[in-house]
């Protein structure tokens, strides 16, 4: 059960940095777009 959980927080820390680095690489093409 411990393992599942471990999972489950490892999946949403690899989600967050997925969504910070396409969020970081969406603003510097439009900061250059701009």
């Amino acid at each position: 059960m411990q393992s599942v959980l471990l999972r489950k927080d490892i999946l949403a820390r690899l989600t967050a940095t997925l969504f910070l680095i396409s969020g970081l690489a969406v603003a510097m093409h439009f900061g250059t777009f701009l």
